[in-house]
């Protein structure tokens, strides 16, 4: 059987209660605060309108990698020689084998496609203090060449699901206590050590070192010219800046973080192989956070939503203080006549 058994969905120590639990109540969180930030980009100034769009259209992408963390509930364990997919929400959990089979290739796409937008991001960044030329038809093209690369390397899947994975069911529960053999969690197995899977491995792990040295290279290069033209911008469009600067960094640690980090250590192997199955762990918790993170970042960092959140909720209460106030001095006033 698996070890340790809190990996295996059915033993008595599982931890896939915890999963789901977090799962919603972070996902719950990151719809709501995701929604509030497309509504507010909607609402921003001409000065901010670009940007304002690129954030939106991450927020949506937030939006839809919440839902399929919440709808599918992938939890993948790496073994020395296989990966082995638990699906572990309601819906999925004794789904079919081809249904679960699309849940993980779902997962895999939006990972890699919401792993990769910072590096758009920065790249719209780079053009812009660059020329100022940038339109949203290059940012389109950028995001249409990563959903290309996400769409592929994901249902490339596919073709490495073992066809026959209830050979493996003794091997994975097999003594595990809890599981009932004659009704056993779905599995999608992948085994490691074959040619297909090894040049789909390179594939995708070479995409995401490309997303990544994109992302620095873009990101260096912003805030090279950045300090270039600082002295030169008025002070408005300075502060902007410097909180544009700000928020596309703390976007891009979460993802790289909890996301991209644990999928390289999955793909190369280089820890223990009784340590690999913890990074499950991180990717079971940590990418639930990230659109959360995301989305308060973009609230509380960027003045202009900040202020747009002051005005919806801070402003009325202030309105209705005034009124009474005054309304106190009228009556106060009556009474001394």
């Amino acid at each position: 059987m698996l070890d340790p058994t809190f990996n295996i969905p059915c033993s008595v120590d599982s931890i896939h209660h915890f999963h789901n639990d977090f799962n919603y109540i972070a996902g719950a969180f990151s719809l709501l605060f995701n929604s509030i930030v497309i509504y507010l980009s909607v609402k921003q100034t001409s000065k901010m309108r670009t940007y304002a769009k690129i954030i939106g259209l991450d927020s949506f992408f937030n939006i839809c990698f919440t839902l399929t963390r919440c709808i599918v509930g992938q939890r993948p364990i790496s073994t020395l020689d296989y990966y082995y997919y638990f699906t572990v929400t309601p819906l999925f959990f004794y789904s079919s084998k081809s249904l679960q089979e699309f849940g993980v290739v779902l997962t895999y796409f939006v990972v890699y496609f919401h792993g990769g937008i910072p590096a758009v991001q920065f790249f719209y960044r780079y053009r812009a203090l660059k020329d100022e030329s940038v339109t949203m038809f290059q940012i389109s093209i950028a995001y249409c060449i990563l959903l290309l690369f996400s769409m592929s390397n994901a249902v490339w899947y596919f073709w490495d699901f073992d066809s026959n994975p209830a050979q493996y069911y003794d091997a994975i529960y097999g003594g595990a206590d809890g599981c009932n053999s004659t009704k056993l969690p779905t599995v999608t197995v992948v085994y490691k050590n074959t040619v297909g899977f090894e040049i789909h491995n390179i594939y995708g792990q070479g995409g995401l070192c490309i997303i990544f040295l994109l992302l620095l290279y873009f990101a260096v290069q912003s805030f090279r010219i950045y300090n270039v033209n600082v002295r030169q911008m008025a002070l408005k469009t300075r502060q902007m800046n410097k909180s544009v600067n700000i928020l596309f960094i703390l976007q891009t640690v979460p993802p790289f973080i909890f996301m991209l980090f644990p999928n390289l250590l999955f793909a190369l192997n280089v820890l223990p192989a009784d340590l690999m199955s913890y990074t499950s762990l991180a990717l079971g918790v940590g990418p639930a956070i990230s659109p959360l993170f995301d989305a308060l970042t973009v609230l509380l960092i960027l003045p202009s939503f900040r202020r747009q959140i002051l005005r919806k909720f801070w402003e009325p209460h202030l309105s209705v203080t005034k009124v009474e106030a005054i309304t106190k001095d009228t009556t106060r006033s009556e009474n001394f006549k």
